[in-house]
């Protein structure tokens, strides 16, 4: 391959896609459990390779995992500096929500589960929950309006009405 050839092929990225991520737990059961029960992952294949226990899972039958967990996650690590409630190398973990009713499906879910806290945000262009899941890592679940706003936008939304009526939500007051 000459010279040439390499640097022309440097001239556009690479055609990639996103396949999948891993997480590396303490409690692989405990992880299991929730993005099985509450999240409507399947588990695909489990098993032990390079030293780690390893569970794979899905939501699309085309993909083998879209989750991986794997063991080996170190105690102690210092949470995110700017604001604990994200991640300390991942901010966030994103999944996009086929509407407001299965946004409010997995609410409840979460609700049934004592997931703590579940953080409602208007960002404009998504309207989203925060959550984590039983080790921490901030995940969220969000619905595309209609509409476009630019970005970067979030105001926090509060639910009023009892915990298990029709959610409401209102501006929250300003910080």
């Amino acid at each position: 391959m000459s010279t040439s050839t390499v640097r022309g092929a440097s001239q556009r990225p690479p055609r990639l896609r996103f396949s999948h991520f891993g997480l590396s737990v303490q409690d692989i059961d405990a992880m299991e459990r929730f993005y099985s029960d509450v999240m409507g992952f399947t588990v695909t294949d489990r098993g032990q390779a390079l030293g780690f226990d390893l569970v794979f899972l899905s939501r699309n039958p085309d993909d083998h995992h879209q989750i991986v967990l794997a063991t080996g996650k170190p105690a102690n690590i210092p949470p995110n500096t700017v604001n604990p409630i994200f991640g300390p190398a991942i901010n966030q973990i994103s999944f996009w929500m086929d509407g407001l009713s299965e946004l409010r499906l997995l609410h409840g879910k979460l609700l049934d589960a004592g997931v703590k806290p579940i953080t409602p945000i208007d960002h404009g262009l998504a309207w989203s929950l925060y959550f984590p899941d039983p080790e921490g890592n901030n995940l969220e679940a969000f619905v595309d309006p209609p509409w476009y706003i630019a970005a970067p936008r979030a105001t926090a939304r509060i639910r009023t009405g009892g915990p298990r009526s029709r959610p409401r939500w209102r501006r929250a007051p300003p910080a």
